[in-house]
């Protein structure tokens, strides 16, 4: 069964955030919900934080990456050698249906989160 999932955070057109998961894919909404509820204090570490609380994906296979490029993600559990190149795809990045994850760049379940500017 596949269960990757991502979702893309978006200001006034642009991207902000993607929320990579490798597994629990399905839990993309709750990410995306917190992310709704906590828009103004909203950052990479957060996000991370509310996606392990939730259950998206988890330590193995979380990655939350921010529109300067920086990523966060459990250094004790992935190493940056798997983080391929994908991740540093400018235009990957901007597509907010494109995951980073994998050369199709598609996941079962896309959340795309439009907060208020």
């Amino acid at each position: 069964m596949a269960t990757q999932g991502l979702v893309s955070v978006i200001r006034d057109g642009s991207m902000l955030f993607k929320v990579v998961a490798g597994a629990n894919g399905f839990r993309a909404d709750e990410v995306a919900a917190w992310a709704r509820l906590h828009s103004w204090q909203i950052t990479a570490q957060a996000l991370f934080e509310a996606a392990v609380e939730i259950g998206f994906g988890g330590r193995t296979s979380l990655v939350v990456q921010d529109a300067s490029g920086a990523m966060v993600f459990d250094k004790s559990a992935i190493s940056e050698e798997d983080l391929t190149g994908l991740y540093l795809d400018r235009g990957r990045f901007d597509d907010p249906r494109a995951s980073p994850r994998s050369e199709v760049g598609t996941s079962e379940y896309v959340e795309i989160v439009e907060l208020a500017g």
